[in-house]
């Protein structure tokens, strides 16, 4: 018996344990006797059992390694290997942006880069591109936070100018921040690669997903389309006769519009709130370009855990979804399921059971044990971990 033939023609192969105990327990057999008792409560099943468990990890550990060539199923440094034959790396952790209004004298001219602003905790924000006060004696700014990760900002925390010119007065922010990145782990690297192996693309779904996903801060992009000749209903949403229609969580408005113009079919339209003009570098003209921001849609959970062994593990489990919330499974247009849920926290905290899993849009109190659709322009979102009820069972 080969344990270690691992490599198959339909891929790499790991026996079930049951399997692996029945063939060490023949080999016990054929070394003394047919008549041997294999029960597990025996010296001899114990032995057994040892020698089945060492097997398994030998087989698992050897199967994993393979794996390591497959870009679907490699992790760490062997992703980034294959991560680089392509040209592609791990995506770094981005900062949170956010809107500042500057108030002041009008006319005066406020610089990039050395003029910061901050939060009352000390967090703080450098201004992305000049802007110059309007005759109203206020103008808006996009801010980048100076240290990257995925530090949350609320309406009206930006209040403190720690540097800027004279002629600036006050600034807060009438809108949340876009919330920044840590680094990508191997489930966002491996989405990564496939994007920006369409980069080179150009006039499709894809290329738009990639060229626009590629843009700094930009966390996920949702699209669709429409080729008829009349408008046509999609997700709720009225599409434009030939046209795109894109939703994108993160990111500055004009570097997401330059990709979008760039990689997007010619004459077609475009679909959106947001609209950013575009001088075409070839042509000269200045296209309305359009696009969607998601809609924030909160849940609630309730988690119904037995424990195994130790203690209550209630701020490891809130923990373990508050950072699932962060990654690609609460994209734009991602359905959320309980199942997946569940899942999650029974991977990262140990010596639990997750009995059942429920949720519900929140404040509408309709828990349910299932998926939650979610639309194209919308985006899921856990807030807080106060919104994540365990109940032990």
């Amino acid at each position: 018996m080969d344990y270690y033939n691992y490599i198959e023609p339909t891929g790499t192969i790991v026996p079930d344990t049951s399997t692996v105990r029945d063939d060490v327990a023949q080999l016990f057999k054929d070394a003394l006797g047919a008549n041997l008792d294999t029960n597990p409560s025996t010296i001899q099943g114990r032995l057994i059992d040892l020698q089945t468990n060492i097997l398994v990890s030998v087989i698992n550990n050897n199967a994993k390694l393979a794996n390591q060539i497959n870009p679907d199923l490699a992790e760490k440094n062997f992703l980034d290997s294959i991560l680089a034959l392509t040209g592609t790396t791990r995506g770094a952790a981005e900062p949170t942006t956010v809107t500042v209004t500057m108030n002041g004298q009008a006319g005066t001219l406020i610089p990039a880069g050395t003029t910061i602003v901050s939060t009352d905790s000390g967090l703080e924000f450098a201004l992305f591109a000049d802007v110059t006060i309007e005759p109203s004696g206020s103008v808006d700014g996009d801010y980048v936070a100076t240290i990257a990760g995925p530090e949350r900002v609320e309406v009206g925390d930006i209040v403190n100018i720690v540097s800027g010119p004279l002629g600036l007065e006050t600034v807060t922010n009438l809108a949340a921040g876009s919330i920044g990145t840590l680094e990508e782990d191997d489930f966002e690297a491996r989405s990564t690669r496939k994007e920006e192996i369409a980069l080179n693309s150009k006039s499709n779904a894809l290329s738009i997903i990639a060229k626009v996903s590629a843009v700094e801060g930009v966390k996920s992009v949702a699209f669709r389309e429409n080729v008829n000749s009349a408008p046509l209903v999609v997700d709720t949403v009225t599409l434009k006769p030939h046209s795109t229609y894109i939703v994108v969580d993160g990111g500055l408005d004009f570097p997401i519009a330059e990709a979008y113009y760039i990689a997007r079919s010619g004459c077609s339209g475009f679909n959106g709130a947001v609209t950013v003009i575009y001088t075409d570098p070839t042509s000269g003209q200045d296209i309305p370009v359009q696009f969607d921001r998601p809609t924030l849609k909160p849940k609630e959970i309730k988690l119904f855990v037995k424990v195994l062994s130790g203690s209550q593990p209630t701020q490891d489990i809130q923990q373990a979804l508050i950072e699932y919330s962060g990654t690609d499974a609460f994209a734009v247009g991602v359905d959320i399921s309980s199942f997946d849920l569940a899942n999650q926290v029974s991977t990262q905290v140990a010596s639990i059971f997750i009995n059942k899993c429920e949720i519900a849009e929140k404040g509408t109190g309709n828990f349910v044990c299932g998926t939650i659709d979610t639309l194209v322009f919308e985006k899921a979102v856990i807030e807080d971990a106060l919104d994540i009820e365990v109940i032990y069972v």
